[in-house]
């Protein structure tokens, strides 16, 4: 003898094997007491005792062969090691019970989590441990039939006789046939809010069912399961949808509203709300609000307002507006807000991103980005706004604004304290210009000012930046001075070259409360002797506002000392000099 055991229903599940022949039903009933070792309790006046019955079963439920025995006339409960057999009370209207077993066509394993469901009634069930399931379903519908699903199982209908309670043991068949490999997006229940706030049963169900989807005008739900569309409202798509606090539904073709969330497996439009979150499988065809969080795992196009963040893997034409953070993983026309982070994965990314903290577009941003601490492109063909940092990992078309600004290939203008580019094609507008590929070139010369200078110039010959020092070699004169400048060269001939330079610099006279300036505007012809050295020199015109501080030894005490000059008001200015050599 053999059963197996399942909760709340130990004794009716079990299997037993008997052959009778024209015996009285008290002492069949018996008979199956013993082979499952319990007693029956049942009123004397509600069976014919001593009615003659056949039965032959092999492994067959206790259930099964009372349904057998006593044609539907009682109804069963397990207490302690009794069956209590009562009269079956059915109210007008009240349906009947459809039960039974879903089994593995091959071994005959029973199936765990299958579910069983009616298309036109939308009820639906899994099956226990056992295997065992049970549906009450509606008399007002003529022609029933199951539908039983399990993943990794071929879908199977069974028909139904409609209008009494019957007991079926179902076969289903495993899928062997070989598909060609397909990417399977994962869906909502796989989703982490999802997973928190849904059940291990409804996610089966949500998973098991797969191709069958229905249309309704409206469903109201107080939670996930617990609704107008019962337990099947995972697979209905409705046109009105009312959650008091969340829902979990297959589509929606109009409104959706809930308290605390929305569930979708497939498509929403037109519009969508939630006191905390919404989370959809498919497409998003609108607009959706929520307290704290947005979630669309295919594609947006139209709004995401989220409290806290907004998540979506497909094409924006809309906009993203968050809290905190926005992130989409396709191709965007519109603009991400967010009070934190703004991320973009796209191939083309036309928009606008505007963050408290930064923003990143994987690929071209053909927009403008504009972050308070750093703006990261693929490349950037639009503008990057930052007061930290802008990187533009390949080109940069477009424009770099901020204290930090970095490209491969600078197309465009930076303007920022450091400018950092593989090649320039562009004009960098900083203290330092570093082009990797480009100018670096050291220049030692003497001018009328001082006798000894150094400067560094980096960037391109369209614009360089200069650093530079100089001191006066006279320790009765002494000296000293450093400034910044820009410059330009235009090539006249193979080894000739014209450039122009404009600088400040600070002159150290013995006082630093206040040193004074010198403007300069500088002209030079370069001579290229070999490919690493050059000589250069020529006029300069420098402006000067002298200081009235008193002397100090060993200083100089005025420039340009004793050469000659004229005054424009307080400003003195002369026509100077300047010759070197520079090694690259």
């Amino acid at each position: 003898m053999m059963w197996h055991n399942s909760q709340g229903q130990q004794l009716l599940n079990k299997t037993i094997t008997m052959n009778v022949s024209r015996q009285p039903l008290a002492n069949v009933l018996q008979t199956i007491g013993r082979l499952g070792n319990f007693t029956f309790s049942y009123r004397s006046n509600i069976l014919p005792a001593d009615s003659l019955v056949t039965v032959s079963v092999t492994k067959k439920s206790v259930r099964q062969v009372l349904d057998q025995l006593l044609d539907g006339r009682c109804q069963y409960k397990e207490t302690g090691g009794y069956i209590i057999l009562q009269p079956k009370t059915v109210a007008l209207n009240s349906g009947y019970l459809v039960s039974g077993y879903v089994v593995d066509g091959k071994t005959g394993i029973r199936i765990v989590n299958a579910s069983v469901y009616e298309r036109q009634q939308l009820i639906s069930t899994l099956t226990n441990e056992q295997g065992y399931f049970k549906l009450r379903l509606r008399d007002r519908y003529p022609a029933p039939t199951l539908s039983i699903s399990k993943e990794l199982y071929a879908d199977t209908l069974l028909k139904v006789t409609p209008g009494q309670d019957q007991e079926l043991t179902v076969q289903i068949t495993q899928v062997t046939h070989l598909l060609k490999p397909v990417v399977i997006k994962p869906g909502v229940e796989k989703n982490f809010l999802s997973r928190m706030f849904l059940s291990p049963k409804q996610m089966v169900q949500g998973l098991n069912i797969s191709k069958f989807f229905a249309k309704q005008p409206y469903q109201f739900s107080i939670a996930p399961g617990l609704g107008s569309h019962g337990k099947l409202s995972t697979q209905v798509i409705n046109k009105v949808s009312i959650n008091l606090i969340g829902g979990y539904t297959a589509g929606v073709n109009g409104f959706e509203l809930a308290g605390v969330f929305n569930i979708v497996k497939k498509d929403v439009k037109y519009a969508q709300f939630a006191g905390l979150f919404n989370v959809v499988g498919g497409k998003v065809l609108g607009v959706q609000v929520a307290g704290m969080h947005n979630n669309v795992l295919d594609s947006l196009s139209g709004a995401q307002i989220g409290g806290l963040s907004n998540m979506l893997k497909g094409k924006l034409n809309g906009v993203q507006i968050a809290g905190a953070y926005n992130r989409a993983d396709g191709s965007a026309d519109g603009a991400q807000l967010g009070g934190l982070l703004n991320v973009m994965k796209s191939n083309d990314f036309n928009g606008v991103q505007i963050a408290g903290g930064g923003n990143i577009s994987e690929e071209t941003t053909k927009g403008v980005q504009i972050g308070s601490l750093f703006n990261y492109a693929g490349n950037a063909h639009g503008t990057q706004i930052s007061a930290l940092a802008n990187i533009s990992k390949g080109d940069l078309k477009g424009v770099q604004i901020g204290l930090f600004n970095s490209a491969k290939g600078q197309h465009g203008v930076q303007v920022g304290l450091i400018n950092v580019s593989d090649t320039s094609s562009g004009y960098s507008i900083g203290i330092f210009n570093i082009v990797r590929k480009g100018l670096h070139q050291v220049s030692v010369y003497s001018n009328e000012i001082t006798h000894v200078n150094v400067a560094y110039k980096t960037g391109t010959r369209r614009l360089y930046s200069i650093l530079f020092v100089g001191a006066n070699v006279d320790f009765s004169q002494k000296a000293f001075t450093f400034g910044y400048g820009i410059g330009k060269e235009f090539q006249l001939a193979k080894s000739l070259a014209l450039s122009g330079e404009f600088s400040s610099q600070t002159v150290y006279m013995g006082d630093w409360e206040n040193p004074p300036t010198i403007t300069r505007l500088q002209a030079d012809i370069h001579y290229r002797l070999s490919k690493r050295v050059t000589l250069f020199g020529g006029p300069a015109f420098s402006i000067y506002e002298p200081k009235e501080i008193p002397a100090k030894a060993g200083y100089q005490a005025e420039f340009p000392g004793s050469y000659s000059a004229f005054q424009i008001g307080s400003i003195r200015a002369w026509v100077g000099w300047r010759v070197g050599i520079s090694l690259f």
